[in-house]
């Protein structure tokens, strides 16, 4: 990668985490989980983030069953999509959902 890719991932990459930074309506936890998800999955896009829920919850400090209610919940109201391509499942995170910085 060049400089200038380099820089431009980057900045998408923060874009996405000031974007769910600055997204009002989301509890702490669901806060906490979708940085979790952007930060493992695709760095530019905060997508495709292949975790299980048990590897999901240790890296966010949350316990498995808190982690799993969180993403259903977050799944029923479109903040995030699953598919099940082979195990774990992989998560995008709807980044047409939050508001970012600039709201």
């Amino acid at each position: 990668m060049t400089r200038n890719a380099n820089q431009a991932a980057t900045n998408v990459w923060m874009t996405v985490i000031e974007r769910i930074a600055y997204t009002r309506g989301l509890t702490p936890t669901e806060r906490t989980l979708l940085l979790a998800l952007a930060l493992k999955g695709n760095l530019m896009t905060g997508e495709r983030c292949s975790l299980t829920q048990d590897a999901l919850a240790d890296y966010a400090g949350l316990s498995r069953p808190h982690v799993s209610l969180t993403l259903g919940r977050m799944v029923r109201d479109g903040w995030l999509s699953v598919s099940h391509p082979g195990r774990p499942t992989v998560y995008t995170i709807n980044l047409d959902k939050l508001t970012g910085a600039e709201s």
